[in-house]
């Protein structure tokens, strides 16, 4: 083989495992996350306080709805 066809061969097999596993992560994620929406409530209050899709931070969701708490982490 020459030497092009060997760095064509490499290139295409480098390719095709990328693809691959970036396929896998995407089929895991769409098939290990809910969609659907959640409800928090505060304390003991019996009747949600916010409605919210899932897949959000909770202190950003929390903001958002005018609650603020300090974050340890620089808000990260």
């Amino acid at each position: 083989m020459d030497n092009i066809h060997i760095i064509i061969l490499g290139m295409s097999l480098f390719t095709a495992i990328v693809s691959l596993l970036v396929s896998v992560i995407l089929l895991a994620k769409s098939r290990l996350e809910t969609h659907e929406e959640i409800d928090i409530y505060i304390n003991d209050d019996t009747t949600p306080k916010f409605h919210i899709a899932t897949g959000g931070k909770l202190l950003t969701v929390l903001a958002n709805n005018g609650i603020y708490l300090p974050s340890a982490s620089g808000s990260r």
